[in-house]
């Protein structure tokens, strides 16, 4: 088996540097059948899956090693190409691909043409397989402790009521700030993102004043003066780092990375915290669907419930778009939980036959499914942490699981189909 990963970007993350134009080539030499995949026997078929470029590098360094340790399939190929999400998004509705990679759920309009599409219905499954955060990364020109930032203070800053780092309210929760004049630069992804529906969302949790915006109307943020507008992460880095002021939004691993100072952030729980994996698990564990959202729920697990009652999720055939974690009520690390955090998802078909129509063989389904099992497996989860990634709560692992083992690439049609 060759698993190959396309490098689309530049992309700096914690333990790796993705560079234009090039590739990286895994050879698997696995010997041992792994009981926790579900096929595994040998005869997959090779698959290009697409999507978020903040996804290659988990793909190509944790993902695709663990792959090729536990399955011994020889001579598949299964490709990722980490071009956007939006591709992603765009590849799976017209059945060019078999998965796609998003950090952000599908909204319930995007789910509904991709299930119906060119006549093939099936329905979709979004299937979570991490939890990432995002740092709220500064340049500042004054030199003191990490600086405090409430939830407030961060929307009156993203509408452009704040314009200086001595303004009160910061200065409330950060002394040392009082004497620091320095201008405030925003600055904003210029790229359709999860980092930006993520940081709107935490922004709109207890801010009403604050008007959230949606991903498909970038350019509808409050009319500000920005002062840089990057396309990914790496230009967002570039745009804190070369502006003495500036403000902005990154994954909290390339934040580390790039040695960007980054704020303590107030959660729920008023806490200021900042950005950690911990804290990232610990938001999706507390996390709660709001009420009354529609959605279709996983079975309840079997085994007897210690302590609160699990957060009610969808199943991965419901509508993950209401799964927010922003802003999560912390009864996990006792007022640590951290607040600007979201899953990544892969995304692909119930039914291969009725989706595809024959264009793509069914026994790339079941590399996919075997890929994606050994993903959320226990072994690979726990190396999250190593790439600044956060490993999914055990629960939300068992719905992922769940919908995998529910995929059909045979002549089935799904009920309701």
């Amino acid at each position: 088996m060759r698993i190959q990963f396309a490098r689309c970007r530049r992309v700096f993350v914690a333990s790796t540097l993705v560079v234009a134009s090039t590739s990286a080539l895994v050879v698997a030499q696995a010997d041992n059948f792994s009981p926790e995949t579900r096929y595994c026997d040998g005869a997959a078929f090779a698959g290009t899956g697409e999507g978020a470029a903040s996804q290659l590098s988990i793909h190509s360094n944790l993902f695709a090693p663990e792959f090729a340790s536990k399955c011994p399939i020889e001579g598949g190929l299964i490709n990722y190409l980490g071009t956007s999400a939006p591709a992603g998004v765009r590849g799976l509705t017209n059945r060019f691909i078999p998965f796609a990679g998003t950090d952000v759920a599908l909204t319930s309009a995007e789910k509904a043409l991709m299930e119906g599409n060119f006549n093939r219905p099936s329905p979709v499954h979004q299937i979570p397989i991490f939890v990432d955060g995002y740092a709220i990364a500064y340049n500042l020109p004054c030199v003191g402790p990490s600086v405090n930032l409430s939830s407030k203070a961060l929307a009156l800053v993203y509408s452009g009521v704040i314009t200086k780092w001595n303004h009160e309210l910061i200065v409330a929760d950060n002394r040392w700030l009082a004497t620091c004049s320095s201008s405030i630069r925003l600055t904003k992804r210029a790229d359709s993102s999860g980092a930006t529906d993520t940081f709107q969302d935490y922004l709109a949790k207890r801010n009403p004043e604050w008007l959230p915006y949606s991903r498909e109307a970038l350019s509808a943020w409050p009319t500000l003066n920005f002062a840089c507008s990057g396309f990914g992460d790496e230009g967002m880095v570039s745009c804190i780092s070369s502006r003495p002021g500036a403000i902005g939004y990154v994954k909290m691993s390339v934040a580390a990375a790039n040695g960007l100072p980054v704020a303590n952030v107030q959660n729920s729980t008023l806490s200021f915290v900042g950005p950690s994996a911990a804290g990232c698990s610990a938001a999706a564990s507390a996390a709660i669907i709001p009420p009354g959202a529609s959605i279709s729920m996983a079975p309840p697990q079997v085994g007897a419930i210690v302590g609160p009652a699990p957060p009610q999720w969808p199943a991965t055939l419901g509508d993950w778009s209401v799964a927010t974690m922003t802003d999560a009520p912390d009864d996990v690390l006792g007022g640590k939980s951290y607040p600007i955090c979201s899953f990544g998802y892969a995304i692909m078909f119930q039914s291969w036959f009725n989706a595809y129509a024959g264009t793509l063989n069914g026994k790339i389904a079941r590399s996919m499914i075997d890929y994606f099992t050994v993903a959320l497996s226990d072994s690979t989860q726990v190396r999250l942490t190593e790439f600044g990634l956060a490993p999914l709560p055990p629960r939300i692992r068992g719905i992922g699981r769940d919908g995998l083992n529910s995929i059909s690439f045979r002549n089935f049609t799904p009920l309701g189909f």
